[in-house]
């Protein structure tokens, strides 16, 4: 017959596995969303250099009459959306001025519904991969970026 003190032995044994387990799949979770890694601090120096070529995907939103502002955000969900909707509430102010486009890494659907809910009337660009979003060398900050049409 076994004992009643190693069954609790096995038992706690078994717990502190399970615990353990647990912990482990915490830790890469957590490892695996990004948590343990050092986001890169952005700087002027880090900007485009004044003449760049302006990205692909954007060179459709130019105009010869107005130069372009560009907004680019990362990927966050609710503060995404607050900070965006100012920027698009600023832009359309200014539409008479200047011709605006949101670039955010985010899905087309997602950004799609939230045009439609708030009614922006400024052009977005989806950019799912962030393919613009480093070429513009933005990184974990909304930055406005400024382009003139050349002739």
């Amino acid at each position: 017959m076994v004992r009643r003190e190693s069954f609790l032995q096995a038992l706690w044994l078994i717990a502190v596995a399970v615990n353990f387990g647990l912990l482990l799949f915490l830790v890469h979770s957590l490892w695996a969303f990004g948590f343990f890694s050092k986001p890169k601090i952005m700087t002027a120096k880090d900007d485009p250099k004044l003449g760049s070529e302006i990205p692909e995907p954007l060179k459709p939103f130019l105009d010869t009459e107005k130069p372009l502002i560009v907004v680019v955000f990362g990927q966050c969900s609710e503060c995404t959306l607050r900070n965006l909707n100012g920027w698009v509430l600023m832009l359309d102010r200014w539409s008479e001025e200047v011709k605006g486009v949101i670039v955010a890494t985010e899905r087309e659907k997602i950004l799609r519904k939230w045009a439609n809910e708030l009614g922006w009337q400024i052009p977005y660009l989806a950019d799912e991969k962030g393919e613009s979003f480093e070429r513009t060398q933005r990184l974990f900050s909304s930055e406005s970026l400024r382009f003139q049409f050349r002739r």
